[in-house]
């Protein structure tokens, strides 16, 4: 797995993506004095002292003077727009980036990428244990049986679980998903499988998660379901949104993308940003809503600029993915000339928003410009 540049801004704080000039590494752990190769890429309008250097986690992002002072080794990219370097991991364990600064003259970080130096790659490294879990229909009635169909990699803990959450609960930790469930059994060490639910009382949106033990443990995989009123359409029923024209032909070129082809699961781990140099027309936004296949009945996508200032949000198309799920895609056609600088993509489900650590587990989205 190629593991996707993040770009990080201090006018930001907490937890943010943000894709631009490109850092990618092939893996997230060395070993001391382990070679690090580093591909890069870079606007040609940026002068020979652009440079990358490995600066500690630790130290605040976005001042190429602060990088400076704190880097352990540097290269410049001598005008080069691609290519690749090679440096030598830390001797030091310990968490470390790569960051592209834009010039060595008081500039600005533009690109980072996050890697980990340790004697001994831990376990959910070396073979991470994901899972998958699947429904029949997506909308029951109170009390209706659910039948949850699974499948998890062997040697996973006993005590890993699947249970009832509504779905607003934010997703990724075991003991959240513990603290808000309404029914809970255990997988007894069982790899696949079936189990039997009933559903909620309350009428709303909740998610069948499956979490890989019963001990402050990560949630791996989730499918949503609605009871009552409102229940969401199956992914077999080929819904469109109403009141929306059908999709023009894209146009433009890729601006931003952060997709990749591993599994993925819910929930961004924080805002989205992308970066443009000039004067861009934005014609089209995807963001991706797999949602375990079930999808999502499209809402909106939205831009906010460093100032604050709003674009849209717009009300997005559905369309279908792999395997013919429906409303995979979130797609909007803004045709919003922007200027240049720095945007984040706003969804208006953060909770269904597929992510993985190939995006640093941020929300996947294709922006397209002219």
């Amino acid at each position: 797995m190629i593991f996707a540049l993040t770009i990080i801004l201090s006018i930001m704080a907490g937890s943010t993506c943000l894709f631009a000039q490109n850092l990618s590494i092939s893996k997230n752990y060395f070993k001391p004095g382990e070679a690090i190769n580093v591909q890069f890429t870079a606007p040609g309008s940026y002068p020979a002292n652009a440079w990358v250097g490995i600066i500690p986690s630790n130290i605040s992002h976005g001042s190429e003077m602060v990088n400076d002072q704190n880097d352990l080794v540097y290269q410049y990219l001598g005008g080069k727009t691609s290519g690749s370097l090679t440096f030598t991991s830390p001797a030091e364990p310990g968490k470390y980036d790569l960051r592209m600064n834009d010039d060595d003259n008081s500039g600005r970080e533009v690109a980072s990428v996050s890697f980990i130096v340790s004697l001994t790659i831990p376990d959910q490294v070396r073979k991470p244990s994901t899972g998958m879990i699947s429904i029949s229909k997506y909308s029951f009635s109170p009390g209706e049986k659910i039948v949850v169909s699974f499948s998890v990699p062997s040697g996973l803990d006993p005590s890993a679980w699947i249970g009832i959450i509504p779905s607003a609960i934010s997703h990724g930790e075991e003991a959240v998903n513990d603290q808000n469930d309404v029914a809970y059994q255990y997988l007894k060490g069982n790899s696949t499988g079936t189990l039997e639910f009933n559903a909620p009382d309350n009428a709303g949106s909740w998610d069948l998660r499956l979490n890989s033990d019963d001990n402050s443990g990560k949630e791996l995989a989730s499918v949503t379901f609605t009871v009552g009123s409102g229940a969401a359409v199956a992914p077999s029923s080929g819904y469109t949104q109403p009141s929306q024209p059908s999709l023009p032909p894209a146009e433009g070129e890729v601006i931003f993308n952060n997709w990749n082809k591993t599994y993925v699961d819910n929930q961004s781990a924080g805002p989205v940003y992308f970066y443009i140099s000039r004067q861009t027309t934005i014609t089209r936004i995807t963001n991706y809503h797999w949602n375990n296949g079930s999808g999502r009945m499209a809402g909106e996508i939205g831009l906010k600029d460093s100032n604050g200032r709003t674009y849209g949000p717009w009300r997005a198309v559905g369309t279908s993915g792999t395997g013919g799920a429906q409303n995979v895609n979130w797609v909007v056609v803004p045709n919003v000339a922007l200027s240049p600088g720095v945007y984040q993509i706003t969804d208006s489900d953060p909770g269904t928003w597929s992510k993985n650590s190939g995006s640093f587990d941020c929300g996947f989205s294709v922006v397209m410009g002219k």
